[in-house]
């Protein structure tokens, strides 16, 4: 499933309020995942700027990856 625009904009929030990573690095992963189409974790993984296991620590509570009983995906 495709995260709008702006909900990926929501997520590079969420990981900045969690200080995982800066502005400056979500817009030059928001930038290359425009051209690549990769998912924004993936993006930001592939420069460096965070891990796999971050990613996934913060993905468990965001809201676009629950199935309806809440859980995971």
């Amino acid at each position: 499933m495709m995260i709008k625009e702006e909900e990926k904009q929501m997520f590079g929030q969420l990981l900045m309020g969690k200080k995982m990573v800066n502005e400056c690095q979500i817009e030059e992963a928001l930038e290359i995942q425009k051209a690549n189409g990769k998912a924004l974790g993936d993006v930001l993984i592939d420069l460096g700027h965070t891990t796999s296991d971050l990613i996934m620590s913060v993905l468990q509570y965001y809201p676009e990856n629950r199935t309806e009983a809440g859980t995971p995906v």
